[in-house]
C-alpha cells in the first residue's frame, strides 16, 4: 500500500485495503505481540496524516466505501471493533476505543480536534464499595451525523440519526431524538426539526 506504513506484527494480523488513496505520513501499527487484529477497508478510501494502533488482540476496524480519515485510531484490549460507515469523511478526530466498541454510520461528517473515546483510560473507584465509578461503556453514532470543531464524545454517548453536534460540545450520554441541534457544556438538545446539508 502506498504512503501506508506498516509497523509491527503484521504477519498475525490482516489488512483488506482496497483503492486507496493516502497523502501525508500515514500508519497502521501493531502494537508488540498483538495478533488477530482485522482492518478491512472498502473502495475509494483516502487518508491524509491518519494513523492506527492496535494494542490487543483480535479487534477489527471496518471502514465502509468513499470514507475520507486523518486523524488518530487507537484499539486498545481484545475484541474490541472500530466501525465507520460509508461515505463519512473526518478532518481531525481521534477515536478511542479501549475496552468497548465504536460505531460511527455513514454520511456522517467531523470537523477537526475532535475526540471520541468509550473510557476515561484510568479507573475511579468508590471509596466505601471499592467498586469502579466510571467503567468504559459503548458509543454510537448514527447515520447523517454532523460534528463540528472541537467536540468531545465521551463513553456511552449516543447520537441519532441527522443530529448536529455544536462546536466545543461535551456529549456524555445517550441522546434518543433525531434531526436535533445538540449543543453545551454538558450537551443538551437545543432545537429540534431540523436538517443539515453538505
Amino acid at each position: 500500500m502506498k504512503n501506508i506504513k506498516i509497523t509491527g506484527n503484521e504477519g498475525e494480523n490482516t489488512i483488506s485495503v482496497q483503492e486507496v488513496n493516502a497523502v501525508g505520513e500515514n500508519q497502521f501499527n501493531f502494537w508488540r505481540n498483538s495478533s488477530g487484529n482485522t482492518i478491512n477497508i472498502g473502495s475509494n478510501f483516502y487518508c491524509n496524516n491518519l494513523k492506527v494502533v492496535f494494542k490487543g488482540n483480535n479487534n477489527n476496524l471496518i471502514v465502509g466505501e468513499n470514507v475520507k480519515l486523518t486523524g488518530h485510531i487507537l484499539i486498545v484490549g481484545s475484541n474490541r471493533t472500530v466501525k465507520i460507515g460509508n461515505n463519512t469523511t473526518a478532518q481531525g478526530v481521534y477515536i478511542l476505543s479501549r475496552d468497548e466498541n465504536v460505531t460511527i454510520g455513514e454520511s456522517c461528517m467531523f470537523s477537526r480536534e475532535i475526540e471520541i473515546r468509550s473510557t476515561d483510560v484510568h479507573k475511579i473507584y468508590d471509596l466505601t464499595t471499592n467498586e469502579r465509578v466510571n467503567p468504559a461503556r459503548e458509543i454510537v453514532i448514527g447515520n447523517n451525523i454532523w460534528v463540528a470543531a472541537r467536540v468531545i464524545i465521551s463513553k456511552g454517548s449516543v447520537i441519532p440519526n441527522g443530529c448536529v453536534i455544536g462546536a466545543s460540545s461535551f456529549v456524555n450520554k445517550p441522546f434518543t431524538e433525531e434531526n436535533v441541534i445538540i449543543a453545551g457544556t454538558p450537551a443538551k438538545v437545543v432545537k429540534r426539526n431540523i436538517r443539515w446539508e453538505r
